[in-house]
């Protein structure tokens, strides 16, 4: 699992690169790139506005024909000269730009006043936008507030009302967070502390005011009333601490994203069906909050029903324990978690468990049903989950029986590398990591966190999986890790100074035979893929 990010050029305009199938365009060039200037901004004929500024961040589409980018002056219909969000199009005229940050109705002050962009679809067709503007007749907050609502921006740029329900009015001083949204934006969760639906209420009066969480079906497919109350259970909060998706840091201010220090990855399943929730939330420092507990709303459920509840708890919410999510599928088939609650026959140790939601089983896990796969001594964290839910790679300082590379084997104290297979429910051994690999401090040691291959959030973690699903004929999707360590694992002299590999004749461009001086860590057979 992991977060996209794009570069953005160093030179001081916004570059776009892509291997070019002309020959006239790539002249010079190496590898057939071909370089083309995005952010340049004329009018009649002259230069004007941003051309020059370097952005604050650039996100390109999925086909790499827009770029999406933050800078401070107006031009390209901007409606102030404040930080604007500008989209950058490939046109048969060159690149084109435009802005998209909407234009306030009354001018915005002040340092809470910003509107900023919080999601984005891969095609970059829609954006949610967080603001304190009103766009809506139903939106009254007092002036001052400093409360934000979210703004869905369509790809004619008319914006969507999200944060609103069936009995919210819009007129107090409630902000709204956002946690997730699907890939195409139909269906979003956000947090709030206004009672937007007729179940919301329960929530206690603190100075920083729990919040509720809710989904929102803008389309209106699934629910006559678009947004639902997630946290909630047989018609009750479960907690009146509220609920947090994922495991997501306690959000007290908009500025914080959804995950910080915390993971929500896939905590809202891809076909917007399963959200994943725990309640209380983690870190909520407060005396008599309780530990949190792991739940899923199920909202494909429709209506619910006895054998299978809307909400479903998915560790023991009734124990002195607690449950931590690391993830799910990106289809929710399975959540992965960690516990120290003795399920299905475990220790009391942080043991790490899978949660099958579907009506079919999954290797040795039943229907609706949990199991424990990191051991009986515990784990030390989890360092990635295919988005598949075919795998996921873990660090405990258990020996597990578990099969390693040319016959090596876990060493019992140390932090060893496992990978853990849902459809057969094996698991082997990868690698015997050092204690850096796990605990150094970046990011997230200074706070009390763990860090390196283990570290919350997720997305701050320096291992990336296979993500797409097997195709006939390939392996499964989370078959291939690529991650950062410390240790040397492939016994290569020379690693830990740099080298990659050791080879005995020099690598070619194009499909050839390559002899390998030093093969320790690989097995016989297999390919190796260079570049």
């Amino acid at each position: 699992m992991f977060r996209a990010a794009a570069a953005v050029a160093t030179c001081l305009a916004l570059l776009a690169f892509g291997r070019s199938s002309s020959l006239a365009l790539s002249t010079g060039l190496p590898d057939g790139r071909a370089y083309e200037l995005v952010s340049r901004y004329t009018e009649n004929g002259l230069e004007k506005g941003l051309d020059g500024e370097l952005p604050n961040f650039a996100l390109a589409a999925t086909s790499g024909d827009a770029v999406d980018w933050e800078g401070v002056g107006g031009c390209c219909g901007a409606g102030s000269g404040a930080v604007n969000l500008y989209r950058s199009r490939r046109t048969p005229e060159g690149w084109q730009t435009g802005a998209l940050t909407p234009a306030p109705p009354q001018p915005l002050s002040g340092f809470f006043a910003g509107q900023e962009p919080v999601f984005f679809t891969g095609d970059l067709s829609q954006t949610i936008f967080t603001t304190p503007a009103p766009y809506s007749e139903g939106v009254r907050r007092p002036a001052g507030s400093h409360a934000n609502d979210l703004y869905l921006q369509g790809p004619d740029g008319r914006l969507t009302w999200l944060s609103q329900g069936g009995t919210g009015t819009g007129e107090g001083p409630y902000s709204a967070e956002l946690d997730a949204a699907t890939p195409d934006a139909s269906t979003v969760v956000f947090s709030s502390a206004e009672p937007l639906t007729g179940d919301a209420s329960g929530l206690k009066e603190l100075n920083y005011p729990p919040q509720y969480l809710y989904l929102r079906d803008h389309l209106g497919d699934v629910y006559a009333e678009a947004t639902t109350l997630v946290d909630v259970k047989e018609g009750q909060l479960i907690s009146p601490y509220g609920g947090i998706l994922g495991a997501g840091g306690w959000l007290k201010e908009e500025l914080l994203p959804p995950d910080y220090q915390g993971t929500s990855t896939h905590a809202l399943s891809e076909n917007g069906e399963k959200a994943f929730f725990e309640s209380p939330p983690p870190r909520t420092e407060l005396e008599g909050a309780g530990r949190p507990h792991l739940f899923m709303r199920d909202l494909e459920l429709e209506p619910p029903t006895v054998e299978q509840p809307r909400t479903v708890e998915i560790d023991d919410a009734s124990s002195g324990g607690e449950a931590r999510y690391e993830g799910a599928a990106a289809d929710g088939s399975l959540v992965f978690f960690t516990s120290n609650e003795e399920l299905a026959g475990a220790s009391s140790a942080n043991e790490l468990y899978e949660f099958n939601t579907t009506s079919r089983a999954i290797g040795p896990d039943q229907p609706m049903s949990v199991l424990a796969i990191g051991g009986d001594e515990g784990v030390t964290g989890v360092t990635a989950i295919a988005d598949d839910g075919s795998a996921v790679y873990f660090v405990a300082t258990a020996k597990l029986p578990a099969p390693g590379p040319l016959g090596a084997e876990a060493q019992a104290g140390q932090p060893n590398l496992y990978r853990y297979e849902t459809a057969t429910g094996t698991t082997s051994f990868l690698a015997t990591l050092s204690w850096p690999d796990v605990n150094q401090c970046e990011p997230d040691c200074g706070h009390g966190h763990p860090a390196g291959l283990v570290a919350e959030p997720d997305v701050d973690r320096p291992a990336y999986t296979t993500s797409q699903p097997s195709l006939p004929g390939h392996q499964p999707g989370g078959s291939v890790l690529a991650f950062t360590a410390y240790a040397n694992l492939t016994g290569v002299q020379g690693q830990a100074a740099g080298a990659a590999a050791v080879l005995a004749a020099e690598a070619h461009t194009g499909e050839h035979t390559l002899a390998v001086s030093s093969t320790a860590g690989f097995a016989a057979g297999q390919h190796i893929a260079i570049g």
